[in-house]
């Protein structure tokens, strides 16, 4: 996951791995993973990151916008003061992640989902990714530098569903299509779905990691890893 199979391009994700454990390697059959520089031992840290993106998983249901607790069974007792986007609790208007996208949803006159069952909240998440390239460019050039697999997923019913419930909901139902195209779209679904992490315990959501993304699979698992759902960060470390 994450990786490119392009030897000579450099992206920030990888210049991003400054750490003294760890280096990006090149694999002609697997593209860039992540390999230690010197012998780890158990409980050693080998990355702490703060996420560049998260939110509601792919066609997730109503969910809070501040800390995307499920909504789908309870009722909107509360909604954010500015963008009228549902919460689970007043608190949750203060909520980072929703901090991302609250002036742009309010500006562009974006209402949330008339429908209870409405699969429109995983846009979102791909919203708070697009607003990157204008809030945080840095970091949307980390998040581009990351594989989407556009050439094998166009032939997956994924696409088409992402056609539906993303693309059209960004560009059509919110208007947005002048702002992002729909390839952008496409390429930051597929950055996320390729490379995206499950988090949350209670309830769960999608964060993306520009290092952390570069750790390549193995049968024998050699690490494991925390999360602090508050700060947004995620911890690798020698098992």
């Amino acid at each position: 996951m994450g990786r490119k199979r392009n030897h000579q391009k450099k992206s920030p994700a990888v210049d991003a791995t400054d750490s003294p454990l760890l280096s990006c390697q090149v694999s002609p059959v697997y593209g860039r993973y992540l390999c230690t520089k010197v012998d780890v031992q158990k409980g050693d840290l080998l990355i702490k990151e703060k996420y560049l993106v998260a939110g509601p998983l792919s066609l997730s249901g109503v969910v809070c916008i501040g800390c995307h607790s499920d909504l789908s069974k309870k009722f909107f007792r509360f909604k954010c003061t500015k963008c009228s986007w549902p919460l689970c609790a007043n608190k949750c208007q203060k909520s980072p992640f929703h901090a991302i996208e609250c002036q742009f949803l309010l500006e562009h006159k974006i209402l949330p989902p008339e429908e209870p069952d409405s699969v429109s909240y995983g846009a979102i998440t791909v919203l708070r990714a697009c607003l990157l390239k204008k809030t945080k460019p840095r970091e949307y050039s980390k998040l581009m530098g990351l594989e989407a697999h556009n050439d094998i997923r166009k032939g997956l019913p994924l696409w088409d569903a992402n056609e539906e419930h993303v693309v059209k909901v960004i560009r059509d139902e919110w208007k947005l299509g002048q702002d992002f195209t729909a390839d952008e779209i496409h390429t930051i679904c597929g950055i996320l779905e390729v490379n995206g992490f499950e988090i949350g315990d209670v309830y769960s959501f999608l964060g993306l990691f520009a290092v952390t993304s570069m750790l390549a699979h193995d049968c024998v698992p050699n690490a494991t890893h925390f999360e602090n759902i508050d700060e947004g960060v995620m911890e690798r470390q020698r098992r």
